[in-house]
């Protein structure tokens, strides 16, 4: 019987101990975790505050001149180019596919490096030209560099909210949007929207040991990148404005600043 308690006592000493342990290492796990969110959270800040110290406000940087030469290259100008240089109009999805097959239009779809995202885009209208994607590449890279000549931060990527628009979905589009006229240059593969009011600044890599914070931050950092686009999108806008004034300067595009829509229509003109 006295063997028996001593066994008793030294299974509940030892589960005690081991209960012991697993507390401390739970609350030095916690610990760890909300430390590692507070470090990561205080390295998306100083993102935020160095662009808003270095980055002029839209409203700040736009100027009537400046906004005149948004509408200088209206509706009719971007049709001749889109006749001229495009593919279409086409008329279904199902011939937008035939181009692919063809090489005429090739999918502008993200990847893993990709520096645009889509704003409420169907996957079978995310599709442009070869010029035209080149186009949107070079204005997502141009918008990079501008962006490390005031700051140092993490690449920011840009909102395409429409690409190729088939003529079937266009003519539904005009219930619901007075900008999309009868005819459209999206129709030709050669246009696209970028949305203003939206971007994505990719966070930071994570540094931590702790497991805990590693799948905590891991599920919220995408919703961290456009969070912080939100904070930040004064400053973007301005900057993204910059872009497009530039390349339409050069010869490469015609822009079109759309307020109800809150987007620039962009019309690619040359490639490479």
């Amino acid at each position: 019987m006295a063997n028996q308690k001593r066994t008793t006592s030294a299974v509940v000493t030892g589960a005690s101990i081991l209960l012991i342990a697993a507390i401390v290492y739970h609350v030095y796990a916690i610990r760890s975790a909300v430390r590692s969110f507070r470090e990561y959270t205080g390295e998306i800040f100083e993102i935020e505050h160095r662009a808003i110290r270095s980055l002029p406000i839209y409203d700040d940087f736009i100027t009537d001149e400046k906004e005149g030469r948004l509408r200088q290259y209206l509706q009719s100008a971007h049709m001749k180019a889109a006749q001229e240089q495009g593919i279409g109009p086409v008329t279904s999805e199902e011939e937008i596919q035939g181009h692919v097959s063809t090489g005429d239009l090739v999918s502008a779809d993200i990847g893993e490096n990709t520096l645009h995202f889509f704003y409420n885009v169907k996957k079978e209208h995310r599709y442009l030209t070869p010029t035209a994607l080149r186009g949107l590449r070079r204005i997502t890279e141009r918008f990079q560099a501008n962006l490390r000549k005031r700051v140092d931060m993490p690449p920011v990527k840009i909102a395409v909210s429409s690409a190729i628009r088939p003529t079937s979905y266009q003519k539904n589009l005009r219930h619901r949007n007075v900008n999309a006229m009868g005819e459209s240059s999206h129709g030709y593969g050669t246009s696209f929207d970028i949305f203003y009011d939206e971007f994505y600044v990719s966070p930071p890599p994570l540094s931590t040991s702790s497991c805990l914070a590693q799948s905590c931050i891991e599920a919220l950092r995408p919703k961290i990148g456009y969070m912080t686009g939100a904070s930040l999108r004064r400053q973007l806008r301005a900057i993204l404005t910059e872009t497009i004034l530039e390349l339409q300067d050069e010869g490469l595009l015609y822009a079109i600043l759309e307020r109800r829509q809150r987007c620039y229509h962009i019309t690619v003109l040359k490639g490479d």
